[in-house]
């Protein structure tokens, strides 16, 4: 990480090559979940871990630290966290890792998202609670090269 002016962190993502050092190696399938809230990390996270390497955010900024260091074939994220918030951690892996399937989870009105959906800037959506049988649906199932499969 680089540092800039006042001692503020400005991450930076990785190259590719840095990225994934391990380029032909079969790396099993990860997804980073990312809620303030431990009660819905807990929840997805013993739903997705069978199929899954699950890893756990508790915040958008922690989130992009790991995904600085790690990658992961999908990012879900809640909306609504204190600091910076999923919008902007899903811009943030846009932008830096395009490959990642980004998922919004939120429990509020939904009428400021929906721009994010048609933008395609948010790729799936779930609404809390969050239910088991969506939630295997919006992430899928991983396919044969690791990557997510939407489930039929």
């Amino acid at each position: 990480m680089k540092q800039k002016g006042g001692g503020d962190q400005v991450l930076r993502p990785l190259d590719q090559s840095e990225a994934i050092p391990h380029i032909g190696v079969k790396c099993p399938p990860a997804i980073l979940i990312v809620d303030d809230d431990p009660t819905n990390l807990r929840l997805m996270h013993r739903i997705l871990a069978k199929q899954w390497d699950v890893e756990i955010a508790s915040d958008a900024e922690q989130a992009a630290q790991m995904l600085v260091t790690r990658g992961f074939h999908s990012v879900i994220t809640d909306y609504d966290m204190p600091g910076k918030d999923g919008i902007w951690l899903l811009a943030f892996v846009s932008t830096h890792y395009p490959h990642a399937r980004r998922i919004l989870v939120s429990g509020g009105n939904t009428t400021d998202i929906v721009p994010h959906i048609r933008s395609g800037l948010v790729q799936g959506f779930l609404s809390k609670p969050i239910r088991r049988d969506e939630l295997r649906v919006v992430v899928g199932t991983p396919g044969p090269s690791g990557t997510p499969s939407p489930q039929p």
